[in-house]
């Protein structure tokens, strides 16, 4: 029998009764199993099963583009392009002849995308058409929107956003600028930056509108992307000075993320990322003048910040974390 899933909440208060003794140690075994900490077969089961399921569906598609890659002089022309156009043609039939809110129909979905860039690649190869690499991913992410849009599926649209990042930076690699004068060493992670930024404003928008859009790991994923760029746009502005933009927009970036999701959508994951981008622009910015020193003092300065600003953190997110319980 399938263990029946409880809310993150209620796990959390179970296991804060489990500690604090408030639940006798006769029955504290069936309250960690009724919290979901310890999942039972049934749980583990469907785990396994949504797990190879998905596991199966990208290696067969990836497997596609490997066995043409492999076999790529003993296969004709168009037995190549029969193959890539029948496991297209397979994996939309799969997602129409079963209901969209199906695993398996979103997967073979997933795979068709996936073998449509596959079939692209094959194309420009083929007849040599002499596009640039950044329309082939460009391309691709039109082509499967349709797709993403009625499928559904926050995993396609996660590789929907994939597509366009990469081809971001291939297109900025082939000319070199886009559309704004501004140093080309950084203009690429601006563009990330804003691009992801608008990304996660958007889905944070709509996926309480849309209920398969209200995955918290998707967020988490365009969060850390979004960060990592504005955080080393503050870095190499502490370190090669070309001017404090990308440190002030990393500012409000960062007062903004605390702001919003400890008051507004509470989220430990993105503030706990907030932390370790203030801890990485602090830390550049005491190595970039303590260091000047060039003593054993400024290593033993540098490490016990480190320790301090580590440990103050994770006191703070577990205080945090503690508060948010109290007030359920």
């Amino acid at each position: 029998m399938t263990q029946q899933l409880i809310p993150s909440e209620t796990r959390a208060h179970l296991l804060e009764f489990v500690e604090d003794g408030k639940i006798p140690v006769e029955h504290q075994e069936q309250a960690v199993v009724a919290a979901g900490v310890r999942p039972n077969s049934g749980t583990w089961f469907l785990f396994l099963d949504k797990l190879l399921l998905i596991l199966g569906g990208l290696a067969l598609s990836f497997a596609l583009l490997f066995f043409i890659a492999y076999n790529w002089q003993e296969l004709g022309r168009f037995a190549k392009f029969a193959i890539v156009e029948v496991a297209v043609i397979i994996g939309t039939l799969v997602f129409v002849r079963r209901s969209s809110k199906d695993l398996m129909a979103r997967i073979a979905l997933l795979g068709a995308s996936i073998s449509l860039g596959v079939l692209m690649a094959l194309y420009g190869q083929t007849y040599q058409t002499g596009a640039d690499p950044w329309e082939l991913f460009f391309n691709w992410a039109l082509l499967i929107t349709p797709w993403a849009v009625v499928g559904r599926f926050s995993v396609l649209w996660m590789f929907w956003l994939g597509l366009l990042n990469v081809s971001l930076i291939l297109y900025h690699h082939t000319f070199g600028r886009f559309f704004w004068v501004m140093g080309r060493e950084h203009e690429l992670l601006w563009m990330l930056f804003a691009f992801n930024l608008c990304a996660w404003v958007a889905w944070e928008l709509l996926r309480n509108r849309f209920r398969w859009l209200n995955d918290d790991w998707s967020v988490r994923i365009i969060a850390t992307a979004s960060g990592a760029c504005i955080t080393w746009l503050s870095v190499d502005a502490i370190l090669r000075p070309y001017g404090l933009s990308g440190f002030w927009v990393w500012m409000i970036w960062c007062v903004g993320i605390l702001y919003l999701y400890q008051f507004v959508k509470r989220d430990l994951f993105i503030l706990a990322g907030a932390c370790l981008s203030t801890i990485v622009v602090v830390m550049s910015f005491l190595i970039e003048e303590v260091m000047k020193f060039d003593s054993a003092g400024s290593f033993l300065f540098i490490s016990l910040a480190m320790i301090a600003m580590g440990g103050g953190s994770a006191m703070w997110l577990r205080s945090l974390h503690v508060r948010w319980l109290n007030e359920e």
